[in-house]
């Protein structure tokens, strides 16, 4: 798996804080951040599509689409808000 947008560690603003949690119910930034974090595929993966024709319209087949990279997106605080493909 491919993935564009990776940081260092020590370059990433979130990772320089603790978790503030101290029990709460709600989960603090850090931890907020962390799962996100750990929510990056490592291994390739496949998605399911529809078929299109070459002019671009469906065929009503359904097909696997291996995905071997993605894009992250990141927020203001270096946190990753989600990634596509």
């Amino acid at each position: 798996m491919k993935v564009i947008g990776l940081m260092p560690n020590e370059k990433i603003h979130w990772k320089k804080f603790s978790c503030t949690c101290d029990g709460k119910m709600e989960k603090c930034k850090v931890c907020k951040y962390t799962i996100a974090q750990n929510s990056i595929p490592k291994k390739d993966f496949f998605v399911k599509q529809i078929e299109l024709d070459k002019k671009g319209k469906p065929t009503g087949k359904i097909i696997d689409k291996k995905i071997s990279e993605i894009t992250i997106v990141r927020g203001s605080d270096d946190d990753v808000q989600g990634w596509k493909f």
